[in-house]
């Protein structure tokens, strides 16, 4: 009997069995500290802010399925899902709120994942039509507009996004909002299909929000959509939200045309705009759950490796003269081991030049969090031991390279007194995929305070710590762009 057919007995029944926790689990918030990330955990209250457990472990071995062996994964996912129909009609699972689209929802569609399985997401499709399409900017870009378009659902305010919305329906999720301190935990592409006259997106992500009374969680997936021909824009430009044409943050006429270049472009007609949200899973939850610790997941999987890593690795150093493995491998392990120090000590200064936006508003979002409860997430002799690499990727502006760390560290939660209230003395040992990006200019390059001219490090947008003034992005050399646990990580 093949492996795979093994590998199909043995997790069928399993899968089955863990159905109502894969399709209701609630994704993790990503944030500093060994191995773990924050979640919504489970509606009967087995959930963990580790989003661990014996189904994330379960969502891993099929996708495994899905990608290593499709012949048995595709048909046993496809199972999955007809008795996910026959236990939501019968009462026995919640049901979806969908808006919009759903033809690529995050991986509740089996032919959207058998498409990508099949395709690569269609994504090198995209990079050909699109040469200045950059996933990392591309991502930005869905993590800043959820975030304003979740925060202004049911304001006045929804006119800053609506050129971003193909269909005014696409927030309903939301409700009536009043929505403060969203949070965008992690974006993954999905999906993607290039067709002749458009393309779409599908990009799973998971948010957090409050509402003045607690919290709110949920696993999502919207579906993007952009006009075929249409050019992405770049860094500084996708990120602002402003008018799709010409970029311009100035007010729009009365007419809906911008004041700035007078065109008034259809959603999707010059820039990606939302064509639906599903909400995969949602849970009231209080504002912030801190402390919480579970049983890492996934540490003895084997690292998920591109079966181009070592072609693309040796192919970085064309574009980066110089560029080694080793010195490389030295940069990852200090971000690492500064960032650890920095979230120890509640440093967000310290952060905010190793890190991207996206991960740094997470972030931001949880150091804050503690500040407010006076507690701190101490963590100590933080040692990595190995790092594999995973995936490389290269786009006009950006090159990105995947690693799995390996790390232990005593990970605990104190009060005020110094009392400990959470964690334990004895080291976590973990392993979590880190990908770092880094401008495409020379490493050396760096960024001069426009207002006192003092000379920077390398980093993303922030304030200068001489003077305070707001400086833009320049180039920078290799920082944090995303989290993924050894459960969560897919390969893409």
């Amino acid at each position: 009997m093949s492996r795979a057919r093994r590998l199909a007995r043995r997790l069928g029944p399993r899968l089955l069995i863990a159905l109502p926790v894969l399709l209701a689990a609630a994704a993790a918030l990503a944030r500093g500290g060994g191995g773990q990330g924050y979640s919504g955990g489970s509606s009967d209250g087995g959930g963990s802010s580790g989003g661990g457990g014996d189904a994330s472990g379960l969502v891993f071995l099929l996708l495994e399925l899905l990608f290593r062996y499709p012949q048995v994964g595709v048909p046993l996912l496809v199972v999955v899902l007809v008795a996910g129909v026959v236990l939501r009609r019968t009462g026995r699972l919640d049901g979806r709120f969908s808006t919009g689209d759903g033809s690529l929802d995050h991986p509740a569609s089996a032919q959207a994942w058998a498409r990508a399985g099949a395709s690569g997401y269609q994504l090198e499709a995209l990079r050909q039509a699109d040469p200045d399409f950059s996933e990392p900017l591309f991502l930005d870009f869905v993590a800043a507009l959820v975030a304003r378009a979740v925060a202004v659902v049911g304001t006045p305010r929804l006119v800053e996004v609506e050129r971003y919305l193909a269909s005014p329906q696409a927030l309903l999720p939301f409700g009536e909002g009043g929505w403060q301190e969203v949070v965008v935990g992690s974006t993954e592409l999905a999906a993607v299909a290039v067709a002749p006259d458009a393309t779409r997106i599908s990009v799973g992500v998971a948010l957090g929000a409050s509402n003045g009374v607690g919290g709110r969680w949920w696993r999502t997936s919207w579906t993007f959509t952009r006009a075929a021909g249409v050019r992405s824009k770049g860094p500084g430009e996708i990120t602002r939200l402003a008018c799709p044409s010409c970029g311009s943050a100035a007010e729009r006429r009365d007419d809906g045309a911008c004041s700035n270049c007078g065109q008034r472009p259809a959603p999707g007609e010059a820039a990606w705009a939302v064509a639906g949200v599903t909400v995969l899973a949602v849970e009231e939850r209080p504002p912030v759950t801190l402390g919480g610790y579970a049983q890492e997941v996934g540490t003895d999987l084997p690292t998920i490796r591109s079966p181009t890593v070592a072609a693309d690795l040796a192919a970085l150093g064309a574009t980066f003269p110089g560029f080694e493995w080793p010195a490389a491998e030295r940069r990852f392990t200090e971000v690492f081991l500064a960032l650890q120090r920095a979230w120890s000590a509640r440093d967000l200064p310290a952060i905010r030049p190793l890190a991207t936006d996206a991960v740094f508003a997470t972030w931001r979002y949880w150091v804050e969090a503690y500040r407010a409860a006076a507690l701190q997430n101490r963590l100590t002799d933080v040692q990595v031991t190995r790092l594999d690499p995973a995936r490389v990727t290269l786009d006009r502006f950006y090159a990105a390279v995947t690693v799995r760390i390996f790390a232990s560290m005593v990970d605990q939660t104190v009060d005020a007194a110094g009392r400990v209230v959470g964690g334990a003395a004895a080291p976590r040992v973990f392993t979590e995929y880190w990908t770092f990006v880094r401008t495409r200019s020379a490493a050396t390059e760096r960024v001069s305070c426009p207002s006192c001219g003092a000379a920077l490090a390398a980093g993303q947008v922030g304030l200068c710590p001489y003077c305070g003034s707001l400086v833009g992005a320049g180039a920078f050399d290799w920082i944090l762009s995303r989290i993924d646990q050894d459960e969560d990580y897919t390969g893409s």
